[in-house]
Order: C-alpha cells, then sequence, then structure tokens
C-alpha cells in the first residue's frame, strides 16, 4: 500500500470510468476520503492542498480538470474553487434510475448470510435517493431471498417489521441454515438457480415488468 504524508496510506485514485451510474455518488465519497486525509496529513497551506487534490485524484480527474478555462479552474492556490468545479462536474453526472435498477437486481451469493447482504444492500440503497423509504426497501429486498419458511412467517407476524427489528429478530435466530441465503445456488427473478459465481450477481434476465413492479413497493 502506499504511504504518504505523516505515514498515512495513500488515497487511490479516483476512477473515472468504472460504474457510470454511480459517478457522483462515488465522487463524493472518494471526497469525504479525500479531506479526512489532508485533515490527518496536517497540511494547511491552500496551494499545497489543491496540488494534493490534482494529485490524488488521478489522470482521470486530472484530464476532466484541464478541459475547464483556467478562469473557471482558478488560481493555484485555490483550492475550495478547484474542489467545487470537480463536484459540480461529477454532481451532472448523477443516474439514479440505474443506480436503483442495481440495488434491484443485486441477488445474493450462493452461501451469503442475510447479514452480509444486508450491509451489501445498505451501501447499494445510499445511491437510489429513497428518502424515508430506504430501510423499508432494504428490508422488502432482504425478505424477498429468504428461504427458510419459519424466519419469514416469524417476520411477517411482527406488526411493525422496520429494517432494524428485522435485524434483530434475525440476531436471535440460532437456527445458521436458516440465516444462509442461498444454499450452494444462486437464485435469479425468473425463480430458477443457476451454479454459483464469485462475486455478486445483477441478474440479467431481470424483466420490464419485474422492475416496475420492484420499484413501486
Amino acid at each position: 500500500m502506499a504511504v504518504a504524508l505523516s505515514g498515512l496510506p495513500c488515497v487511490p485514485h479516483f476512477d473515472t470510468v468504472g460504474e457510470p451510474a454511480t459517478l457522483a455518488q462515488r465522487w463524493a465519497r472518494w471526497e469525504q476520503e479525500f479531506k479526512l486525509y489532508v485533515a490527518a496529513s496536517g497540511v494547511k497551506n491552500k496551494e499545497q492542498k489543491r496540488a494534493l487534490l490534482l494529485h490524488l485524484a488521478g489522470p482521470g480527474v486530472r484530464d476532466i480538470f484541464h478541459t475547464y478555462s483556467e478562469e473557471e479552474r482558478g488560481n493555484t492556490d485555490e483550492f475550495d474553487k478547484a474542489l467545487t468545479l470537480l463536484s459540480d462536474h461529477f454532481k451532472q453526472k448523477k443516474n439514479v434510475p440505474m443506480a436503483r435498477q442495481t440495488f434491484l437486481a443485486t441477488v445474493p451469493q450462493p452461501g451469503e448470510t442475510i447479514n452480509n447482504f444486508i450491509t451489501h444492500l445498505k451501501a447499494l440503497v445510499e445511491d437510489c435517493e429513497y428518502g424515508e423509504e430506504k430501510d423499508n426497501q432494504v428490508r422488502d429486498r432482504i425478505i424477498v431471498h429468504i428461504t427458510d419458511k419459519n424466519l419469514k412467517s416469524k417476520l411477517y407476524r411482527e406488526e411493525n417489521l422496520t429494517l432494524s427489528k428485522l435485524i434483530e429478530v434475525i440476531s436471535a435466530c440460532h437456527d445458521k441454515e436458516a440465516l444462509i441465503l442461498v444454499a450452494g445456488t444462486q437464485v435469479n427473478y425468473a425463480g430458477k438457480s443457476s451454479k454459483g459465481r464469485s462475486s455478486y450477481h445483477n441478474s440479467s434476465n431481470v424483466s420490464n415488468k419485474n422492475f416496475l413492479m420492484f420499484s413501486m413497493q
């Protein structure tokens, strides 16, 4: 791992190519990491902070930055102006519908536990702008993939099943098999199973009908 100022691990370059649907959201997270790095490193000089921003962001971000005019980029000591320019650029790339489709199409890996899948979905839902319904969307996706009839029945009997309550019920469950969402195979939305793969699978078999149905939940 690269080490920079004050022995701190370096912030990785920002990926301007991968996952275009979540470009704005990924930039927001990268910006937070960068600000933490700068604060921890003790750099105060604005010219140095601006240089660090462009250096750590990587060649892809620098190429984008230099497509703007000198007036828009500002002077070498205008750190805030440079950061705002880049933030505004990536905000325009936000694609909420695609982020939601990615969230709704994500299915658990073979042998994955409910808790692990919750963690993955909670990361994805941050990009979807569901507002106050965010936790409910995660809750509903989890219930869809629970195959143990007793556990699912117990969840349905809860009068006000929030995501927090669902996690509480799962934590109290001692049946390890019930906590596995997919045992050895992977379920897609057509109700069929396929051989396990090594990473999360966004099912390509999701029809427009299913996507609209899930969006209205």
